[in-house]
């Protein structure tokens, strides 16, 4: 074994029996490790060791909850921006009462993505509605959608934006989405926090392409604002239940198909308008006919829309 210091001494700590009763490999290898590491060396350790890993762990501990409080932040409301949402909510359950014959989820469903976004304190993309209907729906969609942006933009003390897409399918492609990225960019950056784009479906397709900006998961233009796009279909009526699966597969048939009948070959493809359609598309929600609004339209003034002695938009592109 060599000469250890204290050799004889250690050797008294290990009992002869005890090494008697060992194959004589094990005998040695428990004398060589008795020998290096006597066993005085380690008293205290475990105590030691548990004092030290009880702070550690409350370390590591503090540190998990602070980063999904840092990954979660968007979540996180200040007292301002819970009264915010408070007005909000109340705005928007007064639109649900003079839209009684929607299908509960439609406000289930709206509510939730924009109180979410509303209350956000950093937001990492703006937050998007799709709204569809057939013709015997159209005024009400149209209303419909204006309210609930006029809820939002006025909880946030501001006005929605409202752009008609009717009649702009044969214009200027290039003409109708610089319109519109004019009109978009300086409203929202003097403070309008929603927008409408109503009847989608008749711009020309290849200005669509616009909303990559407008629309991005990660790299939208303005990111604290809310878009609610309307499509029209050219059905009369559509089915009452539809699942949300099958109504987000049938607004996005037809609006492929529409694109694709209304351009020239070669200006689109299924990649941009597929992309476009991911972009869009985050909630789409059909719309029921309102007997008073289809008979009537939006008469008399909306909470955050700007409107004539008539009732009629103010400002649209």
């Amino acid at each position: 074994l060599g000469s250890i210091p204290g050799q004889s001494e250690m050797l008294g700590k290990v009992p002869y029996s005890t090494l008697l009763c060992l194959p004589s490999s094990e005998a040695g290898t428990h004398l060589h490790l008795n020998l290096l590491y006597p066993s005085y060396l380690f008293k205290g350790t475990k105590s030691f060791l548990w004092k030290l890993g009880i702070p550690i762990m409350g370390l590591i501990a503090a540190l998990v909850i602070w980063l999904y409080f840092v990954g979660n932040r968007e979540e996180l409301s200040s007292p301002g921006m819970e009264k915010v949402t408070e007005s909000f909510l109340e705005m928007l359950k007064e639109t649900q009462r003079r839209f009684p014959h929607q299908e509960p989820q439609l406000w289930a469903r709206s509510t939730v993505l924009l109180k979410k976004h509303l209350g956000a304190t950093t937001h990492s993309e703006p937050s998007i509605l799709m709204f569809a209907a057939a013709l015997d729906a159209e005024k009400t969609m149209r209303c419909l959608s204006r309210s609930i942006a006029g809820a939002y933009a006025s909880a946030l003390g501001s006005t929605a934006v409202e752009i008609d897409g009717s009649g702009k399918n044969l214009l200027d492609s290039d003409k109708v989405k610089m319109e519109i990225d004019q009109r978009l960019s300086s409203e929202f950056n003097e403070g309008k926090k929603a927008a409408v784009i109503h009847h989608f479906q008749d711009l020309p397709p290849p200005s669509t392409l616009l909303f990559y900006k407008y629309c991005d998961h990660e790299n939208a233009a303005f990111k604290d604002v809310s878009l609610l796009i309307t499509i029209l279909l050219t059905e009369e009526r559509l089915q009452t239940n539809m699942s949300f699966p099958a109504a987000e597969e049938k607004v996005r048939d037809f609006l492929l198909k529409r694109f694709f009948e209304a351009q020239d070959p070669g200006t689109m493809n299924m990649d941009k308008l597929s992309g476009l359609w991911s972009r869009i598309a985050h909630l789409v929600l059909l719309v029921g006919p309102e007997q008073e609004y289809e008979e009537n339209g939006c008469k008399g003034p909306v909470s955050g829309i700007p409107n004539d002695i008539d009732g009629n938009v103010l400002h649209s592109a």
